[in-house]
């Protein structure tokens, strides 16, 4: 079994003794209401410091197995022709799901990874002038990838996806609610190093991510409010 089939199974079985517990205490009740988005993630701008975005429809198979509450998928790219792919999704409320990232979503599929790291990358959010990103390489038959992966748990950045599991499906099991995720993922193929690969997706991050953070709940980006 491998560390996230284990951490998975641990947490499945967590949250149902925490469920059983709290409903004998009588705090839990129905599913909680999800936390809204202060923007549709549709309303992202297509246009932004330089780069073009184009949507691109996901498979409803895609759809249902990631089961977020909002989702968008869209390539963009820049003047000279540099492409990457952004990926958003948002769970209003985690209590009966537990979101996971490409850390899982990619080895699940036969990615071999071979770059696993914390980087910061600053960003143009006057409220949060620093990202805590995952940097992630993954190869399969010939293909290899690089992968940012960013997200906040209850309006908080975090830096491990155990946590995000853990926390998340617990403070919303007892009660407290608020347990939303928001997840943003920019990837783009590595055909020759794999610093060159990374170089446009942390410029992308850092520039586009001001819009981004205008779509927290309250309008506001983790820990402050958003800029503008």
């Amino acid at each position: 079994m491998t560390r996230a089939t284990y951490f998975c199974a641990a947490l499945i079985a967590l949250s149902a003794v925490g469920y059983h517990a709290a409903r004998l205490s009588g705090r839990a009740g129905g599913p909680s209401e999800p936390t809204k988005l202060a923007l549709p993630l549709d309303q992202l701008p297509r246009e932004m410091s330089g780069w073009t975005g184009r949507d691109v429809p996901l498979s409803d198979e895609v759809i249902r197995v990631a089961a977020a509450d909002a989702h968008l998928n869209r390539a963009y790219e820049d003047g000279s022709g540099t492409a990457v792919s952004l990926y958003i999704a948002y769970y209003g409320c985690v209590k009966d799901r537990v979101p996971h990232g490409p850390t899982v979503c990619y080895p699940y599929q036969g990615w071999r990874e071979e770059l696993n790291e914390m980087i910061a990358v600053p960003s143009h959010a006057a409220a949060f002038p620093e990202l805590r990103a995952r940097k992630l390489v993954y190869s399969k038959a010939g293909a290899r990838v690089a992968v940012l992966y960013w997200y906040s748990a209850n309006g908080q950045q975090q830096v491990g996806s155990e946590w995000q599991k853990f926390s998340s499906a617990l403070r919303d099991l007892i009660g407290q609610g608020g347990a939303y995720v928001f997840q943003v993922m920019v990837t783009t193929p590595v055909v020759g190093s794999t610093e060159g690969a990374f170089a446009p997706l942390e410029s992308f991050l850092e520039r586009s991510f001001s819009a981004i953070a205008m779509h927290f709940p309250g309008g506001r980006s983790p820990n402050g409010p958003g800029a503008h």
